[in-house]
């Protein structure tokens, strides 16, 4: 998960992901997780590590509104969260499991597919696959990408 935290109006001592209580329980009564505490500063780099079956997956898709919790708080880049989440979903990328894209396609266009889909600028394709490392691997089909590239062409 990446944030950028530099457009936020949130105090700058506020924490990029701060979570109190969270509970999350799926049909048939499996308790995925259960009064997680979680603290991220700003400019901090974090992993999520455990078995399967964790809850490290529910508790990214729970931060960023994909799944709803049934009690605690979340609060990324000082605004809640579910109720403030079209303030910060913007400045959040997340790439939940092994990215998908055109396998016989380049990642330049696999990314201009994109960015026309979302209205992005076209100009903006060249930039994003530097910003992320992979400008010399703009023309390299995404099948031949590592899954490294792969998840690095998701946050481009």
């Amino acid at each position: 998960m990446r944030f950028d935290a530099s457009m936020s109006n949130a105090p700058q001592d506020a924490p990029a992901i701060e979570v109190r209580g969270l509970r999350k329980t799926y049909s048939g009564g499996t308790v995925a997780l259960d009064g997680l505490d979680l603290t991220v500063p700003r400019g901090g780099v974090h992993g999520l590590l455990g078995p399967n079956g964790s809850g490290k997956s529910t508790t990214l898709r729970t931060l960023v509104g994909l799944l709803r919790a049934e009690s605690g708080t979340i609060r990324i880049l000082g605004h809640d969260v579910p109720a403030a989440l079209d303030r910060v979903i913007d400045r959040v990328g997340l790439i939940i499991e092994e990215p998908r894209f055109f396998p016989t396609m380049s990642a330049h266009t696999n990314l201009a597919l994109l960015a026309q889909a979302i209205g992005a600028p076209a100009s903006r394709v060249t930039s994003s696959l530097e910003q992320v490392g992979l400008g010399r691997h703009g023309q390299i089909t995404a099948r031949a990408l590592s899954l490294g590239m792969k998840q690095r062409l998701a946050i481009a």
